[in-house]
């Protein structure tokens, strides 16, 4: 199946239908906003290719098998990679802009990766920041591309510029203030994702290589995880499952043999791991 750049009417309905988005399919404020809270509550965010080492590109339709026909999840290039196509298809303007992201990591000016929507609109209001493509910081519907707070359930988010940054995502919570990631406007092609998808998911420097992450947003303030960290009564690496329900964590540890079962189980995601 050669996809191209575009989705036919038949694969834009199987992938509404794969993230339970039943309604109007108009390009309105509203509509965007419920596409990314259903994508959001039904697609992981998963980086098991990479963390098995197993081969991923960014090709559509590669993309759309794993995310549509297979049910997988993906990380952020892939989740947005697909869901930008499924915007324009839509109807909706979209621009694609390459982010830093800034969040846990030890570099003053990190790399670039992370990749964000910003969807146009003819009502002479601001744009919108979409993201299908975040772990456990994601507003579940998008923001108003442009500076300033702006409340969510979950916590309330900011839009500044900063010196050498451009923009920056701030989230703020119980926690304090927590700076997500930076981005500037210059355009960008899905080919210019390439280069960095392919250093994430062969450089044993990558931070998707080094750690399994999988997680699936299921509700306003509510998150399964699945991941990998250092077992601290063994000293070895192992796997973990937490639960979260607003400010309640649940940790539970998650044996190697039950990990296909778990990613099933609470994810919905039918992988099987190398042994």
């Amino acid at each position: 199946m050669a996809l191209g750049e575009t989705l036919s009417a038949g694969l834009v309905d199987a992938y509404l239908a794969r993230i339970g988005h039943a309604g109007d399919r108009a390009p309105t404020r509203e509509n965007l906003a419920a596409l990314q809270k259903a994508h959001l509550l039904a697609v992981p965010y998963e980086n098991l290719n990479a963390y098995f080492n197993r081969p991923s590109t960014l090709a559509l339709d590669v993309l759309y098998d794993q995310i549509v026909t297979r049910r997988r999840g993906g990380y952020c290039f892939e989740l947005n990679g697909l869901f930008a196509p499924l915007l324009r298809a839509l109807g909706y303007s979209v621009r694609e802009f390459f982010a830093r992201w800034i969040d846990g990591e030890k570099d003053a000016v990190p790399v670039r990766r992370h990749r964000i929507l910003r969807v146009d609109f003819q009502d002479g209001k601001p744009p919108l920041l979409a993201d299908a493509g975040m772990g456990q910081s994601a507003p579940l519907t998008p923001l108003r591309y442009a500076p300033g707070l702006q409340a969510r359930p979950e916590a309330v988010y900011e839009i500044r510029r900063e010196d050498g940054f451009g923009f920056v995502l701030v989230q703020h919570d119980a926690e304090g203030e927590k700076r997500l990631y930076s981005w500037d406007e210059a355009p960008q092609t899905p080919r210019d994702f390439d280069g960095t998808h392919y250093m994430l998911t062969h450089s044993e420097d990558s931070p998707f290589r080094k750690t399994l992450l999988v997680h699936l947003r299921t509700g306003e303030d509510a998150a399964n995880s699945a991941f990998s960290a250092v077992d601290p009564q063994t000293g070895k690496e192992g796997f973990f499952f937490m639960r979260r329900r607003k400010r309640e964590r649940e940790v539970l540890r998650l044996p190697r043999e039950k990990l296909t079962v778990a990613l099933q189980r609470e994810f919905g995601i039918s992988y099987e791991p190398p042994a």
